[in-house]
């Protein structure tokens, strides 16, 4: 079971997904999370503790959902499938909204550093995790690999806002699939 802490962040990054950072106010989060304003204010200061802790939850969540796709990857393609793969479940489960952390960027701005913080820790995470993964199934050019399936999720991600989404991801998965195959040959 949820302690009150993580079910307050966990409500929370559901409804910033949902609705956006600067649309929610505390007391949205305190409805939809079903908790009076005294438990609020007992874990979190204000709306932009909340928010920190809801893109550290949310980072956390999504890094553990890419490391067990990845996790029997025995090639570079197996991982590039794995990964948008999981993508494509994660937005199905998640519904789709784009990126929490390009969101809360491009909400926030520069008046909060902190969340840009957190935001490129978690894309340095995920880089980090797509680069051991090529490393492990012995590529190459693994971290090459890495940051172009990062720019082709990302892109994915950005287009599928706008129309399609399950194809934008479908069709950088092609594209990355490509990528590996050209790695391969390479290496012959």
């Amino acid at each position: 079971m949820l302690n009150y802490h993580e079910n307050i962040t966990s409500k929370a990054s559901e409804v910033f997904y949902r609705e956006g950072f600067l649309n929610v106010s505390v007391e949205r989060i305190i409805e939809y999370s079903g908790i009076s304003r005294r438990t609020f204010y007992k874990y979190f200061n204000n709306k932009d503790d909340i928010a920190c802790a809801a893109l550290n939850y949310r980072s956390d969540f999504f890094c553990r959902e890419i490391d067990t796709a990845i996790s029997q990857c025995t090639s570079s393609h197996d991982v590039v499938c794995a990964v948008f793969e999981a993508l494509i479940e994660w937005h199905r489960k998640q519904g789709f909204n784009g990126c929490l952390f390009q969101s809360a960027i491009s909400q926030y701005g520069d008046d909060f550093s902190k969340i840009h913080d957190i935001s490129a820790a978690h894309k340095e995470a995920l880089n980090d995790r797509l680069v051991d993964a090529f490393t492990a199934v012995g590529s190459l050019q693994a971290k090459r690999l890495a940051n172009s399936v990062m720019l082709l999720m990302e892109g994915a991600t950005a287009l599928g806002n706008f129309s399609a989404p399950i194809d934008q991801i479908k069709n950088a998965q092609s594209i990355a699939i490509q990528l590996t195959a050209a790695e391969s040959e390479g290496e012959k």
